[in-house]
């Protein structure tokens, strides 16, 4: 059994993990970068889920990811263009919004609340009910 002095064996494991912390920061590093030609910046939102926002050059869209209880595998895309900017024809089937919104239709009187925090309610213009 060889003894190595205390500092000779510090050093080892020193040399021995920092190789393996070098590999788990490219691991996460090129796995985290995914990025789409003429792509800005990807939205994290760490205070909700269920939609993923990706911010283009000219042009927001917004994903919605099952969208009402036991809803699996069901998504929706919608394109955000500032008003009065060109849609390009690859976007002319899709679902585009103009911003800022004018008006809104709501589906539920709880989005009117939504809409009360945002100072916005009288761009609610109809309310779906029987009420």
């Amino acid at each position: 059994m060889v003894l190595l002095p205390k500092n000779s064996f510090i050093n080892l494991i020193k040399m021995r993990i920092k190789p393996v912390y070098f590999i788990i920061f490219l691991t996460l590093f090129f796995s985290c970068a995914q990025k789409h030609p003429g792509q800005k910046n990807n939205s994290a939102n760490d205070y909700s889920e269920g939609f993923y926002v990706e911010e283009f050059t000219s042009f927001k869209r917004i994903t919605v990811y099952n969208p009402w209880e036991q809803a699996i595998g069901v998504s929706f895309t919608y394109y955000l263009f500032q008003k009065g900017q060109p849609v390009p024809d690859s976007l002319k089937d899709e679902k585009v919004i103009f911003v800022p919104v004018e008006r809104v239709i709501c589906l539920s009187t709880s989005h009117i609340a939504f809409l009360e925090v945002l100072g916005e309610t009288g761009k609610v213009l109809g309310v779906s009910g029987s009420q």
